[in-house]
């Protein structure tokens, strides 16, 4: 994988009102000093923005900076996504993260295109809590530091009288707090959503910062002026001649991931061949007769829940945590990106945004069906790639073209066996099938019927279209190979059969999954056949029930269905084809790796449909022989798109798709 972080937040100057408490505190022994409620004393801290430059990465593991291996690409972000314009910042013990004070900064910010500065008071009586009325044995302190918070995390933070701070000193529950999100049609319902807006968005530690206080209270008595605070970002010497090693950044990430898209059609437009057919039965080489041009992209999967500061499992000897870094699996063991509830997360909404599947249905596991479609977060490709759209002038992988999408949640789990269509976060991409100009004007009937049909053509009534899914002609696939109607299905599979002498071949492959083990016609079928069960459906009073039956006997042997439905006013045979978003790709195709498939924080995923193999899955999971399942693994030898992905630090993965 390559991972993680362009952007630093470098401790130079933004002040923090810590928590304070109500209590007294007069203390003048071992170093201390008088303490009365009110008194202040000024810190500066400064946080060091994304600039050009300043983002590239080398190929090894860089736990300075909290990067991971990368192939040395990174994207610097956008104006709008590199601004703060308010601040938590945590003090906490460097031992095991204790907390001790925090404070808040939300004006005086002064921004530049470099950084942002500002200065703000700390209370001196939590200070005194710690120092206990004792010197520091040990002067280190991690700083945290939460750009653009949330107000539910900072109402955490306060009391409700806004009193004091909402955690004890030496409390360690802090740095577990998890960020809810909640997105929906109806924006009064979301929450949370705030983290990505436009100048605002979330950004955390990517490592620890640790600093040093002076070694008593007394010594705060020189920062009790705004024009003199004590300074994080620089080595300095307390009045007692203390020196205090503070030089160098506290370094931050964006707490949230981005998706990119561009059109890696070689047809342009979003178009490609996937079914050929020879035009003529004596014509040497088969011709590109069906398209599929893809429509629409839709997430689902989207983890509701992630931890405001990172955290990652060991990686071997390398010790794992908060604010570690992510280590990429090769050679040597890597480390997995710890998300909420990782190890049991379940499909549905009580783990997701915009699930794939609608859950707690009489199949138990889930099922795609229009109920569950109207879960996920759908985008016209047009409108994505409009040109009204923001650009996001990456030009890593020669392509110039990428449009930003939208940004998503973190979201992992524990081991490749749980790394499946039910728990990853993925992209849905829908395409309608369109006729190739050689399939029009076809001389073979057949081709020439089915690419009218493909085009909704009503002007000719012997295709029977009438804007109605259950009467509309079926199309069918088997084989690689695409039918009109069933009796095409039946006169492709018994001439399969058929030998050179009239001789039928009952065990060819083609046939029995027509005719089962059965006569093709006439005494002696196969009553459990799609043949045998069409006939008595389409012949007879075409009820659903006799529907039903057919189409589970056609897809038990492979055969999948295609029926027409409406899309935004158009009618047509659409498809769909599901990716898992790739995150460390192990460059093993079918087998899947650690952490292949993930979403992480501060990594721009770069897509792009390379190619498509074949038709994709049906609008009806009744009429495919493979529906996708929520246990279904990411991975798997049945490959129908390609997708090309670059992740990067921005984060880039450039991801190509080919179905």
């Amino acid at each position: 994988m390559k991972l993680l972080n362009n952007f630093l937040a470098a401790l130079f100057a933004v002040g923090m009102a810590m928590g304070c408490s109500n209590d007294d505190v007069v203390d003048t022994v071992g170093g201390g000093s008088e303490v009365n409620p009110g008194d202040k004393v000024y810190v500066s801290v400064s946080v060091s923005l994304p600039t050009a430059g300043k983002g590239t990465r080398s190929t090894t593991v860089d736990p300075e900076d909290g990067s991971s291996a990368s192939d040395g690409k990174t994207e610097i972000g956008k104006d709008h996504e590199n601004t703060v314009n308010r601040m938590l910042i945590v003090l906490a013990r460097p031992s095991d993260n204790g907390y001790i004070t925090s404070g808040t900064v939300d004006t005086g910010l002064e921004m530049s295109q470099t950084s942002v500065r500002a200065t703000s008071k700390l209370s001196k009586t939590a200070l005194a809590a710690y120092y206990n009325n004792n010197p520091l044995s040990d002067q280190r302190v991690n700083v945290f530091v939460i750009c653009n918070y949330t107000d539910d995390l900072l109402t955490s933070f306060r009391t409700s009288d806004d009193s004091q701070s909402g955690f004890a000193l030496g409390d360690t529950s802090w740095i577990d707090k998890v960020c809810e999100v909640s997105e929906t049609d109806k924006e009064t319902d979301n929450k949370n959503t705030s983290i990505w807006a436009p100048g605002a968005m979330l950004m955390t530690n990517a490592t620890i910062a640790t600093k040093m206080l002076p070694r008593t209270l007394k010594e705060w008595d020189d920062y009790s002026s705004a024009s003199k605070p004590l300074d994080f970002s620089i080595n300095s010497s307390t009045s007692s001649g203390d020196r205090l090693e503070n030089n160098g950044p506290v370094r931050v990430e964006r707490s949230v991931a981005r998706f990119d898209f561009r059109d890696g059609s070689e047809l342009g437009g979003n178009k490609y061949h996937v079914v050929a057919a020879k035009l003529t039965d004596d014509a040497t080489n088969p011709v590109d007769i069906v398209d599929i041009e893809l429509n629409r992209m839709a997430l689902v999967n989207m983890s509701n829940k992630f931890y405001y500061f990172r955290r990652v499992t060991d990686a071997g000897s390398i010790e794992g945590g908060v604010c570690r870094p992510e280590i990429p699996w090769g050679t040597t063991p890597g480390n997995y990106v710890v998300d909420v509830d990782y190890a049991t997360k379940a499909p549905g909404l009580s783990a997701y945004n915009f699930p794939l599947f609608r859950v707690g249905t009489e199949s138990g596991d889930g099922v795609i069906d229009p109920v569950a479609r109207e879960q996920w977060y759908t985008s016209s490709i047009a409108e994505v790639l409009g040109t009204d759209k923001e650009d996001d002038n990456y030009t890593g992988d020669g392509s110039t073209s990428y449009k930003i999408w939208r940004y998503v949640t973190e979201n992992t789990v524990n081991e490749t066996k749980r790394m499946t269509a039910g728990l990853s976060t993925g992209v849905v991409f829908k395409g309608r099938m369109v006729p190739t100009d050689a399939a029009r004007n076809s001389t073979d009937e057949q081709i020439a019927a089915l690419a009218k049909v493909l085009d909704y053509d009503m002007s000719d009534a012997s295709l029977e279209l009438g804007h109605n899914t259950n009467t509309d002609p079926i199309l069918y696939t088997f084989g690689g190979n695409l039918y009109l109607r069933w009796p095409n299905v039946a006169k492709a599979a018994l001439k399969a059969a058929t030998l050179e002498d009239g001789t039928i071949v009952t065990t060819n492959s083609f046939y029995e999954a027509v005719f089962g083990k059965g006569a093709h016609e006439g005494e002696g079928q196969d009553v459990d056949s799609p043949n045998y069960l069409w006939h008595e459906w389409n012949d007879k009073e075409k009820t659903d029930d006799a529907l039903q039956l057919f189409k589970k006997a056609a897809t038990k042997n492979g055969i999948t269905l295609y029926q027409s439905s409406e899309d935004d006013g158009d009618w047509g045979y659409y498809c769909y084809y599901f990716y898992w978003n790739r995150h460390d790709n192990n460059d093993n195709a079918g087998v899947m790796g650690d952490m292949e498939f993930a979403v992480v924080r501060n990594n721009v995923y770069k897509l792009a449909v390379t190619k498509i193999n074949r038709l994709g899955h049906p609008r009806l999971s009744e009429n495919d022989p493979d529906p996708v399942d929520p246990k279904d693994p990411d991975e798997t030898g049945d490959v129908y798109i390609s997708v090309s992905v670059e992740v990067l630090p921005w984060v880039v993965r450039v991801n190509e798709i080919e179905f």
